[in-house]
């Protein structure tokens, strides 16, 4: 013996509704909990990094570059310090090393 309820007010589409609802709702959440799995920290400063790189090849800076066409030409002996050295550049400047032993 099984015992069926008839709703009035149309029970069938009522629940279609209310499903269609449920998986609105839980594929909201997901994509909620998806988000928040995310390092979002990490991300902040990735994309700052990425900003700034842009930034910087917009404006004909590319530190790679920079980096590789600067190197070491000679020291120069006469203001080394017992913790120092200060060395000539290939683009004409001067850099001064410091170390915390001899």
């Amino acid at each position: 013996m099984s015992v069926e309820v008839i709703r009035r007010d149309g029970g069938k589409e009522n629940m279609k509704a209310y499903r269609k609802k449920q998986r609105v709702l839980s594929f909201v959440l997901a994509v909620i909990l998806l988000i928040l799995s995310f390092p979002l920290q990490s991300m902040a400063e990735f994309l700052a990094e990425t900003e700034s790189s842009a930034e910087d090849t917009a404006e004909g800076k590319d530190e790679e570059s920079t980096e590789e066409a600067v190197y070491i030409v000679a020291e120069d002996r006469s203001k080394r310090g017992e913790f120092e050295k200060h060395y000539y550049l290939s683009d004409g400047s001067f850099t001064a090393v410091t170390y915390t032993e001899a």
